[in-house]
């Protein structure tokens, strides 16, 4: 089959013949994420707030707005000494610096996820988080997209291939192992002198298929 490619404004969904693979957008989780098709088991879908841009694209978006309004703010206290704009604009400073000092240093280095909740209560977006459940044991599928995308996202089960295959590997891998037990066999008859070398050459054909 041609790869299908499904579009989502967190990535992108890949759907060739053997794997179907996401492809993140985003910096902070693995970019490519695969499941092969013949491990394709339980589909499930998780609500979720999202965050559609990186952390520290709110953080400059809350300075740059506070600077705005902090000159705005002064140009009128000026003529008529109303500085409620300055005040505005400084306390939308203060917050890009909190944002940024909690997201770099309690988030990141501490760990301690103070500023990721107040970004996705502020800016978030309901999202759904799609995991594909990996039948033998292997790394599931998953990823995000917006809420209002979720129409867009295939019954994965469809695209599922049987692995029979893998059957006639394990009946080819006993068979072979049989007949090395039977040539082991005629041949340690043959070192005892119960076989000819040419009833032996002969069994062998035989065991083989020759």
């Amino acid at each position: 089959m041609e790869n299908t490619t499904i579009s989502f404004s967190t990535g992108s969904l890949i759907i060739n013949d053997n794997n179907i693979s996401f492809h993140s957008n985003g910096r902070n989780i693995n970019n490519v994420n695969t499941i092969g098709r013949e491990n394709i088991g339980h589909q499930d879908k998780q609500p979720m707030r999202l965050l559609p841009k990186d952390e520290i694209v709110y953080v400059f978006r809350n300075a740059i707005i506070g600077i705005i309004v902090v000159i705005v703010g002064f140009i009128i206290a000026v003529s008529s000494q109303f500085f409620l704009f300055v005040y505005i604009g400084l306390g939308f400073l203060f917050f890009a610096f909190f944002l940024y000092f909690a997201w770099m240093w309690l988030d990141s280095i501490l760990g301690l996820n103070v500023a990721k909740p107040i970004m996705l209560s502020l800016y978030g977006v309901n999202a759904v988080r799609v995991v594909v459940q990996n039948i033998y044991g292997g790394n599931n599928l998953q990823f995000f997209v917006r809420l209002d995308e979720e129409s867009k996202i295939p019954k994965f089960e469809d695209y599922k291939l049987d692995k029979v295959y893998n059957v006639e590997n394990v009946k080819k891998s006993d068979t072979g192992k049989n007949n090395l037990d039977d040539i082991e066999k005629i041949a340690a008859l043959r070192d005892k002198g119960i076989l000819t070398q040419e009833e032996f050459d002969l069994k062998k054909k035989q065991i083989l298929g020759l």
